[in-house]
């Protein structure tokens, strides 16, 4: 299982929450606009992040291959 920002506030919000978002996700049902433009209010946070530290590297993994992606884009310390 990861841990996403909303997964993360469910959890804090409730636990039974999470869990059925884990567990269970059909039941979570559809987005309201509400969530959309709290969706978009996050994309647009990362977006003046790149644009604060445009050196930085942007990983667009997806959950499942953030294993994979773990250490790659970080500098080696030996």
């Amino acid at each position: 299982m990861w841990l996403s920002k909303s997964r993360f506030i469910a959890g804090w919000q409730c636990l039974k929450r999470l869990y059925l978002e884990v567990h269970q996700p059909e039941l979570v049902g559809e987005l309201d606009e509400q969530s959309m433009a709290a969706f978009e209010q996050g994309h647009e946070v990362g977006r003046c992040a790149q644009k604060m530290f445009p050196g930085g590297v942007l990983v667009e993994a997806q959950p499942e291959e953030m294993g994979s992606t773990r250490g790659r884009n970080t500098p080696s310390h030996t």
